[in-house]
């Protein structure tokens, strides 16, 4: 396992693996690809018959290309008169609009690519995981932040991605720390699937549970049934990387911890704007509510805070089908308000509640272990990478 260094140069990580000696190299991203740009800035001709998919950053999730439902399609000629042929087996993908800084490898999918999506072609000679993960680090994302352009829509421009500086040891130890996060990714997407499941389970018996003969179902609106708020914006600056309460801003995770809460223990929240909008979460703990989260507030005597949250869980997909915009895309508060909720009488509401409790908690304790490996992650990335 890597060793923490005395550092005596600032060309040198802070942990390394053993039998690795020397200064990393110098360079610029630019310097070091055969080619950067974007994709077209022009809506092209869709085809809901097409081969290829037309893709933006929101694409981009957990460094993998995600196409989903909404996805518009082109042809393969569209495709290949804009972008399509300056993708490489080497390429990397980043979304540089609206959602900043998130990363995908391109494993020769048919897409075509659209304004806020970046790709970035490393030599064949270049080890393509090493930049891919050094990219990751809070390093280069403080440094796009600090980059962004533009007041409404923030914007990451081609020439400051070609002035990213990486640093470069040499390739057997390149090799070495891209199959070490390679293996470790791999674990954190097998607790994914893990909870996955589980939250599988959940709507199926949510599902199997609505289709009861024997118990009539009352239908109301939500926004009928509870008040729907949206959080409030924190400056970055203000975030910590540990603290008493958490921030939810748009994402699965939590996006930093604060000093100050806004919204009580046992709030209901559903993800507004960003690659996860749609995400139903409970919340067992005080946290504040940023400006991409929605709280579910004074809901109705006549429906249990629980049930609500595993009925909205089951309907995640029907949620995140909502969603508008193609650069960041966002969940409307007056859409969310007419999404029907179905549920029987209070008695019956708690049985169904009692029976997903305990799945509820495995799966809690999963996504604790999921988040454990995720700051194990984010934490070797700042020492690894310089």
């Amino acid at each position: 396992m890597a060793k923490k260094m005395d550092k005596k140069s600032p060309n040198v990580p802070n942990l390394r693996f053993p039998g690795f000696e020397g200064e990393w190299d110098i360079v610029h991203l630019g310097d070091l690809c055969d080619k950067i740009g974007d994709g077209i800035h022009s809506t092209p001709k869709y085809n809901d018959f097409g081969d290829y998919s037309f893709i933006n950053g929101n694409n981009f999730v957990e460094g993998k290309i995600v196409i989903s439902e909404s996805t518009k399609r082109v042809t393969k000629a569209e495709a290949e008169k804009h972008n399509a042929h300056t993708l490489t087996e080497n390429t990397i993908l980043l979304s540089i609009n609206g959602t900043i800084g998130s990363l995908a490898l391109y494993n020769g999918e048919s897409v075509m690519l659209g304004k806020s999506a970046c790709y970035i072609n490393p030599p064949k000679t270049q080890n393509r995981l090493f930049i891919f993960y050094q990219l990751s680090a809070n390093r280069i994302n403080n440094y796009f932040i600090s980059e962004l352009t533009g007041s409404t829509i923030k914007n990451l421009s081609l020439k400051s991605i070609r002035n990213t500086i990486l640093y470069l040891p040499a390739n057997k130890e390149q090799k070495k720390i891209a199959k070490f996060f390679s293996f470790l990714d791999k674990r954190i997407s097998t607790q994914s699937k893990i909870i996955e499941k589980y939250e599988s389970l959940i709507k199926g018996i949510v599902d199997l549970l609505l289709h009861c003969e024997n118990y009539p179902f009352k239908r109301i609106n939500l926004g009928s049934l509870c008040s729907i708020k949206k959080g409030e914006q924190i400056n970055t600056s203000k975030l910590l990387d540990k603290g008493i309460y958490y921030v939810m801003n748009g994402g699965i995770t939590p996006s930093g911890y604060h000093t100050e809460y806004n919204t009580e223990s046992g709030t209901i929240s559903i993800s507004e704007g960003g690659n996860s909008c749609g995400y139903v979460q409970f919340n067992f703990s005080k946290f504040w509510s940023g400006g991409h989260c929605y709280t579910l507030n004074e809901i109705s005597s006549q429906i249990l805070n629980e049930y609500l949250y595993f009925y909205l869980k089951s309907q995640e997909k029907s949620i995140m089908a909502l969603r508008v915009g193609s650069g960041l895309p966002n969940i409307q508060k007056r859409d969310l308000e007419m999404i029907e909720v179905q549920y029987p009488d209070y008695i019956r509401q708690k049985e169904v509640v009692k029976t997903l409790s305990l799945l509820s908690d495995k799966i809690k304790i999963e996504n604790s272990l999921l988040s454990v490996l995720l700051k194990q992650k984010q934490y070797l990335l700042n020492q690894m990478f310089i």
